[in-house]
């Protein structure tokens, strides 16, 4: 593609790049899609359970079906980004997702939960999520991990917030009422700029990734990201799913979401069952995704100068302590060491998941490529949350759960940092 691995640090570029305009809109998409992400959802389990008598694992399994339907949604999704676009599909994306959320301030038994929390799942997993992470990919390759962080910030200020706000209108006005709060917002936040400003590539403008000027050599240099890729690699679907590695980061970035989904679904509900008021919980929870607006920041940094195998692998034995702490977390000064320890490489392990396919099999078919990761990402993400729920249900604890996970995590961090790239 025109790019040396030791190009990525020094190439010249305009005073302005419309890739930047894209970060912009996606940082809102990402912001937004955290209106129907399990922080938030977490917090109207006991609202919403106790009013009409369900189960807990009964509530997650409506989400889990929803998760794992956006997975065979994705597959279709995937190539139509590369084809077409994310313009029209976060637009209608968010139209629809955020009528759905509205009216599921006003069902009344168990089937109308379960079609419109399964619609709103399926929307945001198979759609907006997958588009979120492949737009930003599309118009960096030097800068890619930076770029990447800044909507990734958008997510973690989302989770932080969004759950302040459904709490708090919840306990004023009801769940109900928080819900249609969260449907307002999430159209507020994207339908006009995704609708206005969102484009496919920066080729179709006329431009080159980073905003490189065309006929500028860009100039050599020390500081490289993944210096074992020569060039900036294009691998088609086809060519992806012949390379060993691509299975290998499937397995890791599957179960690493299976922990990550069952870990911040039930944040709340964990420590609010250790005697932990629901405010402070809250305050917990917002301090958990807070700290991830200047680690991803760090994390972003690092991953444009050093191999993302092994800051990934980094991250995931940090999250591994993290678990650790959440397991005696009993109180308020546990429960802050646990939200930023946690939390700090929580984020790093959002960033990387995506990064390190954008990084080893290129823009080009990036959205199909990513279209068959998700199937198995989103069957993890539904899976986490009720392995808990379900272990919850039979024990009436969460240790055990969470005694996998901390076990697990550094299998996949060995696994991670022996995933070297593939050649064409």
């Amino acid at each position: 593609m025109g790019y040396s691995s030791t190009d990525k640090s020094s190439a010249k570029t305009p005073r302005f790049y419309y890739g930047w305009i894209i970060v912009g809109i996606i940082f809102l998409s990402r912001f937004a899609g955290t209106t129907m992400q399990n922080p938030t959802i977490s917090v109207l389990i006991k609202p919403i359970t106790n009013d009409f008598g369900w189960s807990r694992s009964l509530f997650v399994s409506a989400s889990s079906v929803g998760t794992i339907l956006g997975g065979l949604l994705a597959l279709i999704i995937g190539p139509a980004i590369d084809r077409y676009g994310p313009r029209w599909i976060i637009t209608f994306g968010f139209l629809v997702m955020g009528a759905l959320m509205i009216l599921m301030g006003s069902i009344n038994n168990l089937w109308q939960f379960y079609l419109l929390l399964v619609l709103s799942r399926m929307i945001l997993q198979g759609a907006l999520n997958l588009t979120s992470n492949v737009s930003v990919a599309k118009w960096f390759y030097r800068r890619r991990s930076i770029a990447l962080a800044f909507p990734a910030i958008g997510q973690r200020v989302g989770a932080g917030s969004t759950p302040l706000l459904a709490q708090y209108l919840a306990s004023s006005a009801g769940w109900r009422s928080s819900l249609i709060g969260l449907g307002l917002l999430a159209w507020g936040l994207t339908v006009i700029p995704a609708g206005i400003w969102l484009r496919r590539k920066p080729e179709d403008l006329g431009l080159l990734p980073d905003g490189d000027l065309r006929g500028v050599e860009p100039e050599a240099s020390t500081e490289v990201a993944q210096k074992e890729i020569n060039a900036e690699v294009s691998f088609s679907l086809n060519q992806a799913l012949k390379a060993k590695v691509f299975y290998l980061l499937l397995f890791v970035v599957s179960l690493s979401t299976f922990t990550n989904a069952g870990a911040n679904f039930n944040i709340f509900p964990i420590l609010t069952d250790r005697g932990i008021s629901g405010f402070n919980s809250v305050i917990l929870l917002s301090a958990w995704s807070y700290i991830g607006i200047p680690s991803t920041l760090f994390w972003g940094y690092l991953g444009d100068r050093y191999k993302v195998r092994y800051l990934f692998a980094f991250v995931l034995l940090g999250m591994s302590l993290g678990t650790v702490l959440f397991l005696v977390a009993d109180g308020l000064v546990l429960g802050l060491i646990f939200a930023f320890v946690h939390g700090f490489f929580f984020a790093g392990s959002l960033l990387f998941q995506n990064l390190i396919f954008a990084n080893y099999f290129g823009r080009d078919s990036f959205g199909a490529i990513r279209g068959v990761v998700t199937p198995f990402q989103t069957f993890s993400n539904a899976m986490g949350p009720l392995a808990a729920s379900l272990v919850f249900d039979a024990t009436g604890s969460y240790d055990q759960i969470l005694i996998a996970w901390i076990l697990l995590l550094p299998l996949l961090a060995v696994s991670v940092a022996l995933a070297k790239p593939a050649y064409l």
